[in-house]
């Protein structure tokens, strides 16, 4: 069979949707002259691979497995093959589409398959084989030969010759847990000016982040409706929709959007370090878990997060501070960060509506941790954002339902 994994597996919705993918441009290219050409990458492999994301690569998944566990599990008895074609040989295929005029689909691969249990046998450690998957398909054979007559590309590297290329990459003993950085977030109304405060925000973290080589993602929870700013909510749905897409370790990082990174100076060790708990690296001289500070995922599950109910300005710094101190766990404040060290501030305090603080206030004192957070919120994410990208930055508009159990009569607008 001709094909790459997706076109000819299995009928998914995934292959549909490639599917459509290569029609549509078809369509362009017979209706309007559009020049288009799909390359079907066959299972690209090579150093530098990341372990990140719901479904790494085999290689990766496979090295990750070994360095946490010594040992890698496989589907089925290992048998099934695949065509695995290195990352510089897929480069330089898609170098040669690109200086072509010429159209349609082409399988980038070697032509040679390899089994799972060939591929396992190079990472020199036990192997658990585990049932196999529904759907999964056993053997998947591409063609290179319309590849080489049509972009005069070749696959060069050998199975070998790549893995000697993928094990010669130590970048990933080398990498920390990476920091998942939560903004809430609304630009609308006399709020407006909050979009330049938080692309001066992403710009400085960007910058930072990759200056130390520090893996990052910033995931934004955006208030899609004209009820009163609920910063504590949006980061519960920040939080939630994290755990849902990276699931590995990680540590997340908190900043408001009048807050920028102070990128003179070198990432901090402590940071790095830093394993559980509450790390606060900014606020005022009260006692409150101030808006920029870093933490770890069951620390923050142990709290049940931020209260959902607290609407306008006011009280939520207050409130999971006291569930912190409820649950008995030690906020660590480094003394050599705090406050001006690495975090900046800029408050926009005049556009600040404080109408709901005294009655926040007084909400932030309660001990409702088990009942209001987490464990209770009711959101609808409307889509993605303007700053999305699907890669380093997740940007959701959200609308939330939490108001519908309240108490009072009537969210203030």
């Amino acid at each position: 069979m001709t094909s790459s994994n997706v076109i000819y597996a299995f009928w998914t919705p995934y292959r549909s949707s490639k599917e459509a993918l290569e029609s549509l441009a078809k369509v362009y290219n017979n209706m309007y002259g559009l020049s288009v050409i799909c390359l079907r990458n066959s299972n690209v492999y090579g150093s530098r691979q990341s372990e990140l994301g719901p479904s790494p690569n085999v290689f990766s998944a496979l090295r990750k497995a070994k360095r946490e566990n010594n040992l890698i599990e496989i589907t089925g008895d290992g048998s099934q093959s695949r065509d695995f074609t290195h990352v510089s040989d897929i480069v330089a295929g898609h170098i040669c589409a690109m200086n072509s005029n010429v159209t349609g689909e082409f399988d980038l691969c070697t032509g040679i398959n390899h089994s799972l249990n060939d591929i396992a046998n190079y990472f020199k450690c036990d192997i658990k084989y585990i049932p196999e998957r529904p759907g999964d398909i056993k053997h998947i054979l591409q063609d290179p030969l319309p590849a080489l007559e049509n972009l005069n590309w070749k696959a060069k590297v050998t199975l070998e010759e790549g893995i000697r290329d993928f094990f010669s990459d130590n970048s990933f003993q080398k990498e920390t847990s990476p920091f998942i950085i939560l903004v809430s977030y609304r630009a609308r109304g006399i709020q407006t000016f909050r979009k330049k405060e938080i692309i001066t925000m992403i710009d400085s973290i960007k910058s930072y982040f990759e200056k130390y080589e520090i893996n990052y993602k910033i995931v934004i929870s955006e208030q899609n409706n004209d009820n009163k700013f609920n910063r504590g909510l949006l980061l519960n749905v920040a939080f939630l929709e994290s755990e849902k897409m990276f699931n590995y370790s990680k540590k997340y990082f908190h900043m408001n959007t009048d807050y920028t990174i102070n990128t003179s100076i070198a990432f901090p060790q402590e940071l790095l370090d830093f394993k559980k708990g509450f790390l606060d690296l900014h606020r005022p001289s009260y006692l409150v878990l101030g808006a920029a500070c870093v933490f770890d995922s069951e620390s923050y599950k142990t709290i049940n997060g931020f209260p959902n109910d607290l609407y306008g300005w006011g009280g939520d710094d207050w409130a999971i501070y006291n569930r912190i101190i409820q649950n008995n766990i030690i906020i660590q404040i480094p003394e050599r960060l705090f406050n001006k060290y690495i975090i900046e501030e800029d408050h926009g305090r005049e556009f600040v509506d404080s109408s709901q603080n005294d009655r926040n206030m007084n909400l932030s004192k309660r001990n409702d941790y088990k009942s209001n957070g987490l464990n209770s919120i009711k959101y609808q994410l409307d889509g993605y954002g303007e700053f999305h990208d699907g890669n380093n930055i997740f940007h959701y508009l959200v609308n939330d339902y939490t108001i519908e159990d309240l108490k009072w009569d009537k969210i203030p607008k």
